[in-house]
């Protein structure tokens, strides 16, 4: 508990003393009421009334009543007493509570980085360079014109919606050009300047036509920028400015006459934007000269003959391009020729307040982004840079992602208005040209907990110590207790500069495994000590992919079309060196996956989505399993065979399928570098979208065996799990080379990960948009089927777990709970249950703890609702069939026939007289074991004394 809210600080203290020091009287009769009165007054405050421990803590009682307990009242004065007097009085209470609050302030005025998103390049309709873009608060659209008069209306899923051309009657289409438009919110209007010194207002109230409604016409100069404001008080008073070639700031009010503002040009190079700024009540301009860089013009009353203009000028080397105004901050950001963006004053024109540096071009776009505190600044070489205004200094760079090519035209818009639903569009508009981008900003959550600083890679469950361990691409290792989230131990470093890419621990758990993108994988015991470095590569770097620890060896895989292994004969020096494989290579692409079944299969998948099994014994390929074939694939469409192939120690014919082709063998002493041409092939057809058509589709990220189903792959059920590309999920049965099942478990995903519960009875997957599903295959795909199965298995939830990518997935149990540990690009590692029901986060304040299993607080109204109906069903109303009638729908009634029927007598006989099973017997409730459940100090046999 950092502190305790009081509602009434001033009564506290002053009030509370005669109640606790004296409670039964605080009045002396013989004293009069105003010398008890001075005398009260001076015992708070002059004398500096000071409380106890115990005495702070029944004050706080009285004052908060329920809204706390005692023990946190002591904690309270035991951080507010921090020179450990034993009293507290009113001044450290409250210097203790302005720390509390200047902190917390602290905290959420924190400077938060915003994280983008891919950019996107839009179609765009416009052939000439693209002069704004603005968002039609009324049409929820976005709208763009280019110089040419192309006028672009996209909706707000970044689709054109309409696009159409604009022109005036007074010159000739190829001689007019667009110079920039403003939208008219209020009235549903578009005002465009031409360079034929015009105006000209649209209406976009009607979907059909894009009529011209009013024209000014007759302009001494052609107008170069536009603005417009009204009074949200009053919409019928309006303004539009605008300025021209000639250095002029025109006004035209739309109950007035067209006004000339200055009296000579504040500027002799043309105006290159105009404001008007309704909290100021002014006028500013800007162009790229020294003398009149930028011109405030305040509006005056009428009131005189002789009117006296009140300006202010300021002076900037180079001039400037544009600027912005917070009105809120009362600050206008410039955006200089000179590479520098200047934070002013309105009121000061000696010098600015701040002076943010490090472009290495002239800034052509500002724009302040009110609701977060800061500003965009985008500059002549492509490069978009963020800024805190508070602190003044950048906080991020983006480069490189724009359109490259010659100096081009700019122009930046940042939408942060929030849509129907209350949710913040964030989307920044650059335009080059006539070419149009844009970037959305993630979804921020705000007070996010983060495990680590950098994206972490993988989470593993140790049974040996109850805790999870966790590993972030910085090459830090944090070990968490399960039941609590609380960190215990942490390693920095662990590969040096080189990104960690894996994780996996020994058979024993007592030994970690990492893998990084050097090409060596460490070995280390729990308390960050490095036994071995396995050099996978030779020296060379190399993505290590996945670490596998069976008895005898090590595999890694991952930059390879074979496999590397490491005998534990290898590991007696530091330095380990890998052995030859003896099956050699049989993948035609890289190995991304490996699972493995005791005691002697293993399964290897490949970006190509092959699939080969190996006897671990001889170390030789046994079969062969194609969810693809990419020639198939183009020629046939939408159709792909799936093959599997099986290689056995002699010849052998393929039966039942028509064909004489023989198997070709693999030879025991040699060691082929790659896979025979000839083999045996029996040939499933499964049909997959066209997404699937791409080059990354096939690839296997992910494979298990479902070690419960170990003896069900003679019957023909599957046993093997494959996951990855375009988000499908496949099962296999590796006893008769067959796919069983298939499904796509996330849609436009790309490609996902998955785990499953040593049951065997949910099999969990994640994507990279940080989404987890949780899919019921206990009875799914167990019973050899013709053709594979293409319907989802039972569906248990789906949430949505993290917000960027899924990098690791794993279940356990604890309490008899089911849970699941997911590891993301977030920098978080989150446990939660198969119900969707969020644990906690590793790293955050509040420790949990893991409570059994209870079915009812899982269970929502609608799975209740569901229940009722079923026993509604289910029910029996009445024996009696001289009552019956017909009922209005009898498709979804049950009768239970096993009472009330010979056959169903003498079945229940017979099955009740049967021989039962025997099951496995449960583990007694030993002393040793029943510490773990209460958290006493253990005892048994094998503790210590």
């Amino acid at each position: 508990m950092s502190s305790v809210k009081t509602s009434s600080p001033t009564r506290s203290l002053r009030d509370i003393d005669k109640s606790v020091k004296d409670p039964e009287t605080s009045r002396t009769p013989d004293k009069p009421e105003k010398q008890e009165k001075q005398e009260s007054e001076g015992e708070g405050y002059d004398n500096k009334l000071s409380l106890n421990r115990e005495q702070f803590c029944e004050a706080l009682t009285i004052i908060l009543g329920r809204k706390g307990n005692r023990e946190e009242y002591g904690e309270l004065f035991d951080k507010v007493d921090v020179t450990r007097e034993g009293t507290v009085d009113w001044d450290k209470f409250a210097s203790h509570m302005l720390l509390e609050f200047y902190e917390r302030d602290d905290r959420v005025k924190s400077t938060q980085v915003p994280q983008w998103k891919d950019l996107k390049t839009l179609p765009s309709p416009h052939k000439e360079l693209i002069q704004r873009v603005c968002f039609l608060k009324n049409m929820n659209k976005y709208i763009s014109i280019s110089k040419e008069g192309t006028i672009g209306f996209w909706g707000v899923d970044m689709k054109l919606q309409r696009a159409l051309k604009t022109g005036t009657d007074s010159c000739k289409a190829r001689d007019l050009w667009v110079t920039q438009f403003v939208v008219l919110q209020n009235i549903n209007k578009v005002a465009l300047t031409f360079t034929s010194k015009e105006i000209a207002i649209y209406d976009l109230s009607s979907k059909v036509e894009f009529s011209c409604q009013y024209k000014v016409q007759g302009l001494s100069f052609t107008p170069l920028s536009i603005d417009y404001w009204f009074n949200p008080m009053n919409p019928n008073d309006a303004i539009i400015v605008f300025g021209d070639v000639g250095g002029y700031v025109n006004c035209l009010f739309f109950n007035s006459a067209l006004i000339a503002l200055f009296e000579r040009p504040p500027a002799p190079a043309g105006e290159k934007q105009v404001k008007y700024c309704h909290a100021l009540e002014c006028f500013i301009s800007c162009a790229t000269s020294y003398a009149t860089s930028m011109v405030i013009k305040w509006m005056e009353k009428h009131t005189s003959s002789t009117q006296s203009a009140k300006s202010a000028t300021f002076t900037i080397p180079q001039g400037i391009n544009a600027f912005d105004v917070n009105e809120k901050m009362n600050l206008i950001a410039t955006a200089g020729v000179n590479h520098h963006v200047c934070l002013w004053n309105p009121y000061v024109v000696s010098k600015p307040n701040g002076v943010l540096r490090g472009h290495m071009a002239g800034v052509v776009q500002v724009q302040f982004l009110k609701s977060r505190g800061q500003l965009i600044s985008f500059s002549k070489d492509k490069i978009l840079r963020i800024w805190d205004v508070q602190l003044q200094v950048c906080i991020q760079r983006l480069a490189g992602m724009f359109p490259k090519g010659p100096e081009v035209f700019s122009a930046l818009f940042f939408d942060e208005g929030k849509d129907r639903n209350g949710l913040e569009r964030n989307r920044l508009f650059i335009s080059f040209n006539y070419q149009l981008t844009v970037m959305e900003m993630k979804l921020e959550i705000k007070d996010r907990v983060l495990s680590h600083e950098k994206p972490v890679v993988a989470a593993i469950n140790n049974t040996v110590y109850n805790q999870v361990v966790s590993v972030c691409q910085a090459g830090t290792i944090i070990m968490w207790m399960v039941d609590t989230g609380q960190k215990v131990k942490q390693f920095n470093g662990i590969h040096g500069n080189s990104e960690v890419t894996c994780l996996s621990q020994d058979q024993s758990e007592t030994r970690l495994f990492t893998g990084s993108t050097d090409g060596t994988v460490k070995v280390w015991d729990f308390n960050g000590n490095c036994y071995h470095t396995l050099s996978c590569a030779g020296g060379q770097p190399a993505d290590v992919g996945q670490i596998l620890n069976l008895k005898r060896c090590v595999i890694v895989v991952g930059w390879a079309k074979y496999i590397t292994v490491f005998r534990n004969t290898s590991f007696r020096d530091f330095h380990v060196q890998p052995a030859d494989w003896k099956g050699g290579q049989e993948h035609s692409e890289d190995i991304l996956a490996v699972g493995f079944q005791p005691p002697n299969l293993l399964a290897t998948g490949s970006y190509d989505g092959e699939i080969v099994i190996w006897n671990t014994n001889s170390e030789h390929a046994s079969k062969h399993f194609n969810q693809r074939s990419r020639k198939q694939l183009k020629s046939r469409g939408r159709t792909f065979v799936t093959n599997s192939r099986e290689t056995t120690p002699k010849p052998l014919l393929n039966k039942g399928h028509g064909n004489n082709e023989e198997i070709t063998n693999v030879s025991l002493n040699s060691r082929p570098k790659s896979r025979p041409k000839s083999r045996t092939t029996a040939s499933r057809v499964s049909v997959v979208s066209s997404e699937e058509q791409n080059e990354f589709g096939s690839a296997i990220a992910k494979l298990l065996f479902l070690e419960a189903r170990k003896g069900h792959s003679a019957g023909g059920g599957a046993n093997l799990v494959s996951c990855g590309g375009n988000g499908w999920v496949r099962f296999w049965n590796t006893a008769h080379c067959q796919l069983v099942a298939e499904f796509i478990a996330h849609h436009h995903a790309g490609s996902i990960l998955m785990a499953t519960d040593k049951k065997n009875q949910f099999l969990v997957t994640g994507d990279v948009d940080g989404l987890i599903k949780v899919w019921k295959i206990l009875e799914y795909a167990t019973r050899q089927v013709e053709e594979p199965i293409t319907d989802q298995p039972p569906h248990q939830c789906q949430f949505h777990a993290h917000q960027d990518m899924i990098n690791s997935l794993e279940i356990c149990e604890r309490n008899e709970r089911i849970l699941i540990i997911s590891a993301s690009s977030d920098c978080s590692v989150a446990m939660w249950d198969v119900y969707g029901n969020r644990i906690g986060i590793f790293g955050q304040e509040e420790h949990w703890k893991i409570e059994p299993y209870d079915p009812t607080l899982e269970m929502g109204p609608e799975k209740e609702d569901e229940e009722k109906l079923d026993e509604e069903k289910t029910e029996i109303t009445t024996d009696d069939d001289s009552q019956w009638e017909p009922d209005d729908e009898p498709l979804g009634t049950r009768y239970n026939t096993w009472a009330s029927t010979i056959l169903g007598k003498d079945y229940q006989e017979l099955r009740s007289n049967k021989r039962e099973r025997r099951q496995p017997g449960t583990i007694p409730d030993l002393p040793y074991l029943h510490w773990e459940k209460t958290g006493q100090a253990p005892a048994g046999p094998y503790s210590d004394p």
